[in-house]
């Protein structure tokens, strides 16, 4: 499919999953998008590639630990531990080539954690079981709408083939992605840096990769993008007018961002993304602020990755290399 015609069919596509979350928020619960949209993350890029044996059990996991991180964004050491264990199964999982599918989770609780929608049109109290009943609620009504679309748009696509990771590589992921993710969470939430505070944790999650190479380049053109895409948010910023202008351009960014991923460069990606981010994010209010804090928040997560990585490298290095690159000098 050429890309006018995925772009043209990925913006329908966001029309008719938003659709009955758009009319409830106008209707009951103000608030009711912004929970949906983690129902949906999570459950209909699952459907779309890989079905219903992985879309249903992903749809339960966000559906039952959503309310839990609402409810421990109060705790960063019970939040960190949440993630921790989405990361957990999201790393074992690459041995069945399902991590990319499954990171979905570990990053909309990220994003529930540090900042609670205000379900009910205003900031709720997180102990409060009801605001946590709601927001259960819709990610589970999204998350099904989303499964219901997959199972119908998903007859005409070809699934990709699953890539396994070996035994030991998986393990050295796991690790990885367990440490950052919960150090990059518990840091997020002790020392509060806002909503837009999620951006680190989500990009340890993304950027992180079985392969070395792949994690490195990944992580590289993620930095790349985000500078490239920053720039250009600037400039939209400065130039259109703040309000539904700056959000229409938001959301065709995010559809173009998605039409061009299975094809372009990961920077590409990452450039368009961040531009669709920033625009959808600020509605054009502090527009400067928040595309300074998406770069900041992206490279600091990047820089963790790495750390840990480094770490883990050094730590399972085999006995005698240094030994042996001593004597060869």
């Amino acid at each position: 499919m050429s890309l006018p015609r995925r772009l043209v069919a990925l913006v329908v596509l966001m029309a008719v999953t938003a659709a009955p979350a758009v009319l409830w928020s106008l209707t009951v619960w103000p608030g009711t998008v912004s929970v949906a949209v983690y129902g949906l993350m999570v459950a209909l890029p699952a459907m779309l590639l890989r079905g219903w044996t992985v879309a249903v059990p992903l749809w339960l996991a966000v559906s039952l630990t959503g309310p839990l991180a609402v409810i421990c964004s109060q705790w960063p050491a019970a939040g960190a531990l949440l993630v921790v264990v989405a990361a957990l199964l999201t790393g074992w999982s690459s041995t069945r080539g399902l991590h990319t599918t499954v990171m979905m989770w570990p990053i909309a609780l990220g994003s529930l954690l540090v900042e609670p929608p205000p379900l009910f049109g205003s900031s709720q109290p997180t102990l409060d079981l009801g605001y946590a009943a709601g927001v259960g609620a819709v990610l589970a009504a999204s998350g099904l709408w989303g499964i219901v679309v997959g199972a119908l748009i998903g007859r005409r696509l070809t699934r990709p083939q699953r890539s396994s990771t070996a035994a030991p590589l998986a393990a050295a992921y796991t690790v990885v992605l367990v440490a950052a993710s919960g150090l990059s969470t518990w840091l997020v939430l002790r020392y509060g840096p806002g909503g837009t505070g999620a951006w680190v944790i989500l990009t340890v999650i993304v950027v992180l990769r079985p392969s070395p190479d792949e994690l490195v380049r990944r992580s590289l053109q993620r930095a790349a993008g985000t500078l490239v895409g920053a720039a250009v948010a600037a400039a939209a910023v400065l130039v259109l007018p703040a309000g539904a202008v700056v959000m229409v351009a938001g959301l065709l960014a995010f559809a173009l961002a998605l039409a061009l991923m299975p094809t372009a460069p990961y920077w590409q990606y990452a450039a368009i993304l961040t531009v669709a981010v920033v625009l959808m994010v600020s509605g054009g209010h502090d527009g400067l602020e928040v595309d300074l804090e998406r770069v900041l928040y992206t490279l600091g997560g990047v820089l963790l990755v790495a750390v840990f990585s480094v770490v883990l490298a050094i730590a399972v290095r085999p006995p005698g290399r240094t030994t042996a690159g001593a004597r060869k000098r």
